[in-house]
């Protein structure tokens, strides 16, 4: 008779926060076109940054995204993120999104509505809406 032998199981906990608003939007423009569009609506200057690189477990490679940031006179960063690049998403459970817009906020909290009300009044913008980091399976592509 075989005796099974004990498996020990090690849980890795993240308790990390994620302290920033998350933004889905949608707009079917270049990602150079929106980030125009978002600078002069929301009074901001995003460059572009080397890609955001994540590594796919259901491809085993590694995927990368675009990426622009910048911080405004309030010291809040903002970094623009493009979801689906390459026949790749960054947010796989979210592929109604084409961009991910992230606020960290400084001391004061960030007033979703009036960056909302600013992303759905932008040109090429079909689409807005705040989502919860916290619900997201793939939260931590953002890091």
């Amino acid at each position: 008779m075989k005796k099974s032998a004990k498996k020990t199981v090690h849980k890795i906990s993240n308790d990390f926060e994620y302290e920033f608003v998350l933004f889905g939007i949608i707009a079917h423009q270049v990602n150079y076109r929106l980030c125009r569009e978002l600078n002069i609506s929301l009074s901001l200057d995003l460059t572009r940054k080397d890609d955001h690189v994540v590594f796919s477990q259901k491809r085993m490679e590694e995927q990368s995204f675009a990426k622009f940031d910048c911080s405004n006179d309030m010291e809040e960063q903002f970094v623009l993120f493009a979801n689906k690049q390459n026949n790749a998403l960054l947010v796989p459970e979210k592929p109604q999104f084409d961009y991910w817009l992230l606020v960290f906020p400084n001391a004061v909290p960030v007033d979703e509505n009036e960056v909302l009300a600013a992303l759905k009044r932008t040109k090429f913008i079909l689409g807005a809406y705040v989502v919860d980091p916290e619900s997201l399976r793939s939260k931590d592509n953002f890091l």
